[in-house]
């Protein structure tokens, strides 16, 4: 068995690199996580190389292998923490709260839980009610596929976005 691949790695190694491949996306599919993902790109990359006739020596393979998911996980990362412009504008709003409108700040505040995990405080009655998050408490709709048009109190739910001012829109979390 080790023979073979040995075999394989000197004449095809291109697919030893999809193999590794396709068991990243295996993982990141199984796990939910993200994290192989850039392994499973970098591997694909390499086997690449290997199609287009580029051959290098395992250790030069690894090595490249290894710095390109490197990159490509830390460039994932900064790109998925930055803020996006409504976030940027919303923490603008934030940070100087008296220049603006009661209803932007709000909104504002409102956009920032999106995302998040609350509690319904009323009964939800015709896909309407109460949430309680960070112990404030915000109006919310129902929404989503499936929604029900009624939840009782203290159920869990997930910001999922900002309707007409600064009322949230909710998804039901069963337990």
């Amino acid at each position: 068995m080790i023979q073979d691949l040995v075999i394989l790695d000197q004449q095809a190694p291109q697919w030893i690199w999809l193999a590794i491949a396709s068991l990243m996306v295996i993982a990141a599919l199984v796990l939910g996580r993200s994290l192989f993902m850039a392994p499973a790109v970098s591997a694909v990359a390499i086997s690449g190389l290997g199609f287009l006739g580029l051959h290098m020596l395992f250790w030069m393979e690894l090595a490249l292998f290894a710095s390109l998911a490197v990159t490509l996980r830390l460039a994932w990362f900064s790109l998925s923490t930055m803020p996006n412009k409504r976030t940027q504008e919303a923490l603008a709003v934030l940070a100087n709260p008296k220049r603006y409108i009661p209803e932007s700040v709000a909104q504002a505040r409102a956009f920032l839980l999106v995302g998040r995990i609350g509690r319904t405080t009323t009964d939800f009655i015709n896909a309407t009610g109460r949430i309680e998050v960070d112990g404030k408490g915000w109006d919310a709709d129902l929404t989503g596929i499936g929604s029900e048009d009624r939840l009782p109190p203290d159920r869990l739910v997930r910001i999922v976005g900002v309707s007409s001012g600064a009322r949230l829109k909710v998804r039901g979390l069963h337990h």
